[in-house]
């Protein structure tokens, strides 16, 4: 049963870390759906809960001046 809509859905293997290989100590099971959301842009603990953004997770998806916006609001923070 998927835990959101109670209803039976297929496993597909997904990536824990979309940068090292498809290995058995790198593969979580996940939905079709969340797969195809998750992509290569979210790094998993062993309990398939997201703990890391990666680079094209974060960039990927935003135009030039909210990156703009990214980067001033980090550069701040580490003042």
């Amino acid at each position: 049963m998927h835990r959101y809509n109670n209803v039976v859905t297929l496993l597909e293997k997904g990536h824990k870390d979309p940068a090292l290989s498809m290995n058995n100590d790198n593969i979580i099971p996940q939905c079709q759906v969340c797969n195809k959301i998750a992509k290569d842009d979210w790094i998993f603990d062993d309990y398939g809960r997201p703990t890391k953004i990666t680079v094209a997770g974060l960039l990927a998806r935003h135009n030039r001046e909210q990156k703009r916006e990214f980067l001033s609001a980090l550069m701040e923070d580490l003042a």
